[in-house]
C-alpha cells in the first residue's frame, strides 16, 4: 500500500512539471508608459502566480518587458491579456528596427501616474 501511495504521489508530482520544455521569450511594451522600479515591481508582481511564466524582465529606458514562458502553459496573447489588471496596454514588439521602437521615458516619476497603476 505503501509503495502504491508513493507511486501515486510520484506521478501527481511529475504532471505538474509538464510545463518546462518549450521555453520561449516575448517581448512587449506598454501603454501608459511605466516610469518607474515601483512600476517594473508591480509588473513583475502581476506573472508572479501565472503558471508557465518563468521570468520577467522590464527595461524603464527602452520600455520593454521581456517575459519567459513555457509555450505549452501560455502564449504571448495570454500573457497580453494579463495588462489591463493593471491599466496597462500591452502589445508585442515584433522587431529592433526604428519602425518597432517605443519612445523613451524622458521624464521622471513624480509617483502620481505610478498610483493610478494598482
Amino acid at each position: 500500500m505503501r509503495k502504491l501511495i508513493m507511486l501515486l504521489a510520484l506521478a501527481a508530482a511529475g504532471a505538474s512539471c509538464v510545463c518546462a520544455e518549450n521555453i520561449q521569450k516575448v517581448v512587449v511594451t506598454t501603454e501608459p508608459q511605466f516610469h518607474c522600479d515601483n512600476c517594473v515591481a508591480k509588473i513583475k508582481n502581476l506573472f508572479k502566480d501565472e503558471k508557465g511564466v518563468s521570468k520577467v524582465e522590464a527595461d524603464v529606458p527602452t520600455q520593454r518587458i521581456t517575459i519567459t514562458y513555457d509555450a505549452d502553459c501560455m502564449t504571448p496573447e495570454a500573457i497580453v491579456d494579463c495588462f489591463p489588471k493593471l491599466n496597462y496596454k500591452a502589445r508585442i514588439v515584433t522587431g529592433d528596427g526604428p519602425c518597432c521602437e517605443t519612445p523613451v521615458v524622458e521624464e521622471q516619476c513624480d509617483g502620481t501616474s505610478c498610483s493610478d497603476h494598482k
